[in-house]
């Protein structure tokens, strides 16, 4: 609705600082999440960070950081569409090719904290089975207008925030409105 209405665009008149800081915000806890699963450790701020640098936590994480460092100066070498994904291709070749020449099995490599445990889950026919809406307190939604508001206008803003930070990147403007009808139609 925000970008068929045209108010998207009034993002635009927010100040680099507002879209750096929010960028900044978004991906120092992007990149805190990553380490803390590819160490296998919950590390929920800054003072945690420690946590880091225990021998184990260590060990698991260094792959991965060198893989990132990897993308990282890929895509900025390499600019085009099937560099990511072929790094990423690339990286779980490396990664099951270890396996298969120290003779690991991906079970011993799952209990070692190279792969997270899998978790059985619904086949597709049967994802709506846990959808109960007679378990629905309906009662209740009126009063929740002003969350739900708060929370459209909150993935609007940081949608937008995001279309700015491509835009950047990119170099190049791009049309507000018409990306987040895309970003609400997905």
């Amino acid at each position: 609705l925000i970008g068929k209405f045209n108010l998207a665009s009034y993002c635009q008149l927010l100040p680099s600082s507002v879209v750096g800081g929010y960028l900044a915000y978004i991906g120092f806890f992007c990149g805190q999440a990553g380490l803390a699963l590819m160490a296998a450790v919950d590390v929920t701020g800054f003072g945690q960070w420690y946590k880091f640098m225990e021998r184990e936590p260590l060990l698991l994480l260094t792959p991965g950081v060198i893989g990132g460092f990897g993308i990282y100066f890929s895509v900025r070498i390499f600019r085009h569409m099937a560099v990511l994904p072929s790094c990423i291709v690339m990286l779980m070749v490396c990664f099951y090719g270890v396996l298969w020449f120290t003779g690991t099995s991906v079970r011993e490599a799952t209990e070692y904290g190279w792969i997270n445990e899998s978790v059985e889950s619904p086949s597709w026919d049967h994802t709506w089975d846990f959808l109960k809406i007679d378990k629905v307190v309906w009662s209740v939604l009126p009063s929740q207008w002003l969350t739900l508001l708060a929370m459209i206008s909150v993935v609007a803003l940081s949608s937008s925030l995001d279309i700015a930070a491509i835009e950047i990147e990119l170099k190049r403007p791009l049309d507000y409105n018409h990306e987040l009808k895309t970003v609400g139609i997905s």
